[in-house]
């Protein structure tokens, strides 16, 4: 007997589905000019601007690779850095007015995909979908708030999700203990945490080769 597939890989079919759409949607609306790569990163930048070391644990990559791509941002013109209001020795990368164009192209083909997916499995069907992947978050999304106090369920903010504990992960918590891990710059939880892991989840399963950011 054929083994059914998991609700986990066909969540991850649907959401691939929907990323390669508005992909496809913004490359047609001139958006051609950045890579998966840098577009993931990007994804990860709050509104008022974020610390690269919080992109480089969001995106869960070096962050001199973080560093190499947000220079390639700078230039293409989809971010700046500017300095940290908090900190005189810390600066933000901020994204520009070019990268703000691209949303609500993207939010519109978000609308559509939704509109089609209802069409197709009912408005009723489509409501218990959506209460039913939103009930998941308690379990799935290390990024989740909590609504009393705004912070996520790792405690931490939305820096970088919880992690599992290995032998050397504890050594090294150890020995950074005067040092604690880098909230995020306002300590709240944003609106974009479930759009950037989901766009995230899209882009990993788009494969290894190199793709514009609307492919």
């Amino acid at each position: 007997m054929e083994r059914e597939l998991p609700a986990s890989l066909l969540m991850f079919i649907a959401s691939r589905s929907a990323a390669n759409r508005i992909f496809e949607a913004l490359q047609e609306r001139g958006f051609n000019d950045v890579t998966i790569a840098q577009a993931r990163l990007m994804m990860g930048v709050d509104p008022e601007g974020t610390r690269l070391s919080v992109l480089a644990a969001r995106a869960q990559i070096a962050k001199q690779t973080a560093t190499a791509l947000v220079d390639k941002l700078e230039r293409a013109g989809y971010v700046e850095r500017v300095a940290d209001p908090t900190d005189g020795r810390a600066r933000l990368v901020r994204m520009t007015s070019r990268a703000k164009e691209a949303i609500p192209h993207a939010r519109a083909e978000e609308d559509r995909i939704e509109a089609e997916w209802r069409a197709h499995l009912g408005t009723k069907r489509m409501r218990q979908l959506r209460e039913a992947l939103t009930d998941l978050r308690t379990l799935t999304d290390p990024y989740q708030c909590s609504p009393r106090s705004g912070r996520s369920r790792t405690g931490r903010g939305t820096s970088e999700p919880r992690r599992p504990a290995t032998a050397h992960g504890l050594r090294r918590r150890c020995r950074a203990t005067a040092r604690p891990p880098s909230p995020n710059r306002n300590g709240r939880c944003d609106s974009a945490s479930v759009a950037r892991l989901s766009f995230v989840y899209g882009w990993r399963g788009a494969g290894s080769r190199r793709r514009s950011w609307s492919r």
